[in-house]
Parts: structure tokens; sequence; C-alpha cells
């Protein structure tokens, strides 16, 4: 379900089509005093097809991200379609050709920035290649591809953020495992490289660190804190779930927040980056 800004209500879902014996894809449009405005059903008659995420951006387009599946045979393609304000089609791109179809693609980020670009990340079992996948696919406002690539022996966990921007300049920032190694990565521009890879090592733990253990299970130390601190933590859409205020040498219970991984902040030191990454296992 999505709100715009006039107050209309988006819901979207998965219908059975009796007629051709497919699950199609649904999406309704309702004002603010729920009367019907417009609705939209996919024509798949071979597939079927399940809503897996829609978004809508302020000029009130809506974006679909679609998980076909053949009938009679075992291919998955993802869809992503770009409907109107009225839910008339207007664009629409499949990832086979970027994302090997039966590949067991699993779809775990999907962001459209105010300009109209749409970034997708996936992670992807190998097929004959045992390895996973980190898989990233961006499309232009114009829904022609920016890129689309698959980097080997890494997984991505989430999307973190899209940053609105003219195009090319959307920015985009994840959160994966690539080559064993935790890592927030940022796109930005046209380019399907990485502009920075930001990691904790053991090199710099000691010196920059702001709490330990990390990971940590039940319970967290700080350093540099020599008076009374709030401690704000928050979790990979940017929502604080935590805070507290910390005494020097005072230990913080977080065996209640849910395993995962989160970001620090205190009055002593506000910048976010990746040696204030925490991660609870």
């Amino acid at each position: 379900m999505q709100l715009d800004v006039a107050g209309n209500v988006y819901v979207g879902g998965n219908s059975y089509n009796s007629t051709y014996n497919v699950w199609r894809t649904e999406i309704r449009k309702y004002n603010a005093y729920g009367t019907l405005l417009n609705s939209y059903n996919s024509t798949n008659i071979n597939q079927h097809r399940y809503l897996r995420g829609m978004k809508i951006n302020l000029a009130g387009n809506v974006y679909l991200t679609i998980q076909e599946i053949g009938l009679l045979t075992t291919f998955s393609n993802f869809l992503i379609y770009k409907l109107t304000s009225t839910l008339t089609h207007s664009s629409g791109v499949t990832t086979s050709g970027a994302w090997p179809s039966n590949s067991g693609v699993t779809l775990t980020g999907f962001e459209v920035t105010q300009s109209g670009s749409v970034f997708i990340t996936a992670s992807r079992n190998g097929g004959t290649n045992t390895t996973n996948n980190y898989l990233t696919f961006k499309l232009k406002n114009d829904f022609t591809f920016q890129f689309y690539e698959s980097l080997n022996s890494g997984r991505c966990n989430s999307m973190v953020k899209a940053i609105a921007g003219s195009y090319p300049n959307d920015e985009f920032v994840t959160t994966g495992l690539i080559s064993n190694i935790n890592r927030l990565v940022k796109y930005t521009g046209p380019g399907a490289r990485t502009v920075s890879e930001i990691e904790v090592t053991e090199a710099n733990k000691s010196q920059k660190q702001l709490c330990y253990p990390n990971p940590a299970t039940t319970h967290l130390s700080f350093n540099g804190i020599n008076e009374p601190n709030e401690i704000m933590l928050f979790d990979m859409t940017g929502k604080k779930v935590f805070h507290q205020f910390v005494n020097p040498d005072e230990k913080t219970d977080v065996s209640s927040l849910p395993r995962g991984i989160y970001f620090i902040k205190t009055e002593i030191d506000t910048e976010l980056n990746g040696s204030r990454k925490l991660i609870l296992k």
C-alpha cells in the first residue's frame, strides 16, 4: 500500500484470473474518502505475475516490481513497470538478460528517486556457479538501462537509501556482504562501479570504533565517553530504534533488539560512517 501527496491510497496485490488459470497483478487507487478512482490488472495469459513491490514518486507515477513465472516452464523473471497516476501502463522492462532466469533471484531492495530513476538490488544463487551473487540493476528515468552488474561471492542484504537528484546524479546506498566483508556500498552517477566502499577493518577498529564488542550479543561499551551521553541506534531504514543516556564505564543492554545491522550516533560523535556500524548477532 502507498499514499500520494494528495491523500490518495494505492493498494496492490495478486488476484486469480479463472479464465486463464493464472495469478495476475492488480492495483487499485482510492481517494481519501474511499472512492475507487482507477484500477490496473495485468493481462498475462501464459505466466503467473506476483507483485513484489510498489513505489510512488511526487509526480504520481507508480512503479512496480513483478515476479513472472511461466506456467509450463520453470523460468522466472522480474518485471519493472511504470504506471501513470491514472494507473495506465507507461513503460516496462524485464531483468531477463541482465539476471539469468532459473537462478533463484531474490529481490532485496527497490527504490525510486523523485527524478524517476529506478534501482533494484538482489541476491542470486549462481546455479551452475555455486557462489552467491550480489546483483544491482538501474534504470534511467526514461526506463532504459543505465547499468546492471553481478558480483560473485557476495550478497546484498538490503537497500539503505535512495537520494533524490537529477539524472545522472541519483545516489543509492546498499549494504551487503562482498568477498566475506560487510560493506556499505554507494552508487552515484551513471557508472556501474561503486564510488566508495566503506568497511570496518582490523586496522581501524582500535583507533576509530565507537563501541565494543562489535559484533555484539547482549551488551555494549563505548570509547571516549567521559560524561553522561545519549546513545542512539538507527536501523537500516534510518529509523531510530533505541536511545539511552550512558554514564562513563557503563555498559548498555541491547539484548532486546532484533539481530541485524545498526548505526550508532552519540552527542560526542555525530558522524555516521562505516566505523559506526554495529552488528548484533
